[in-house]
């Protein structure tokens, strides 16, 4: 593989949309990734040379790579994307990574096809995608290391060279990660064992810097999280001016909060009052005042407190 093809393009829909891969999965996916151009117009049969890939991401020559690798473009088979439909929020959309593979015993090669219905989703972007180089993502460990990387790249662009940030719901981010409720279940668990091994990973073998990951709370317990980063190369005085930095909480709406608040937007305004009142109806308590009170202030301030609420209620519309 030449070194001009090391850049991976996906659309900002892929890299936030809800998919589980093996640290092996991931690999497979993204040397084949990089061999896609920005100019292709269809998928092309791809061939992926197990000793390249194995080069790429530093791994050793042996039996066992080769043995890993056949067993994880099988296993790409059968794994799936879920993606939402925006024009219908009951509905979501699935599809497979790769619809046909074909692997030669001995020969140290696999040929994969693409599943057709990721074409909108990795060719021919002009715009809302994520792009990012595969030196930047080869030395990650970790299974979830890269999908933080991507969420993080995906908001780069909003810092213009300097500080930059997301914004999850805990919820939001494991439907994302596609981790299932009885896996670390515990917030302890989830934040020693997924989001804390990330994002020193990031910090260690990227490009980017992380200055620190804020943790907020409802009540006693946490539901949202914000990482603060910084491109590697941005000036020093930057940096340092980026660690006493904090942005307004209106800025920080995340790609999950945003369309919600375009979907509601988009609703007449006999709607729209429909869904306020379904959502103070549902919540009690010290969170239905707070609803209350939000009502009266700014709309993105309302949707990015009480996204997961609201997004609910407008499911519900007829």
């Amino acid at each position: 593989m030449s070194k001009e093809v090391q850049i991976i393009r996906k659309s900002n829909e892929l890299v936030e949309a809800r998919y589980r891969l093996s640290l092996n999965e991931q690999r497979l996916v993204h040397t084949l990734l990089a061999t896609i151009s920005p100019q292709d117009e269809d998928f092309k049969d791809y061939i992926i040379k197990i000793d390249d890939l194995a080069k790429m991401f530093d791994l050793e020559k042996s039996n066992s790579t080769y043995e890993r690798i056949q067993e994880a473009s099988l296993d790409l088979l059968n794994r799936t994307i879920s993606l939402p439909d925006y024009e219908n929020p009951k509905r979501r959309r699935f599809m497979h990574w790769f619809s046909y593979l074909e692997y030669t015993e001995g020969k140290g090669e696999v040929l994969i096809r693409f599943d057709k219905a990721l074409k909108p989703y990795l060719l021919q972007l002009k715009e809302h995608f994520t792009q990012y180089q595969i030196p930047n993502i080869a030395k990650f460990k970790g299974q979830y290391t890269v999908r933080f990387y991507e969420l993080l790249k995906r908001r780069q662009a909003q810092g213009n060279g300097n500080q930059f940030w997301i914004r999850y719901q805990i919820a939001d981010l494991r439907l994302i990660l596609d981790i299932p409720d009885n896996e670390y279940s515990l917030y302890a668990d989830f934040r020693r064992k997924v989001i804390e091994p990330s994002l020193k990973e990031i910090q260690e073998h990227s490009d980017l810097d992380i200055l620190d990951c804020q943790y907020f709370k409802e009540g006693k317990k946490v539901n949202e999280l914000q990482i603060n980063a910084i491109p590697k190369n941005a000036e020093k005085a930057n940096k340092s001016k980026a660690k006493t930095k904090q942005p307004k909480r209106e800025e920080q709406l995340d790609w999950m909060t945003a369309d919600i608040l375009d979907r509601f937007i988009g609703l007449s305004s006999a709607n729209q009052q429909t869904v306020l009142d379904k959502v103070e109806t549902s919540l009690k308590g010290a969170k239905q005042a707070r609803f209350k009170a939000a009502k009266g202030g700014s709309m993105k301030q309302l949707i990015t407190e009480f996204s997961l609420d609201i997004n609910e209620a407008m499911m519900t519309l007829n």
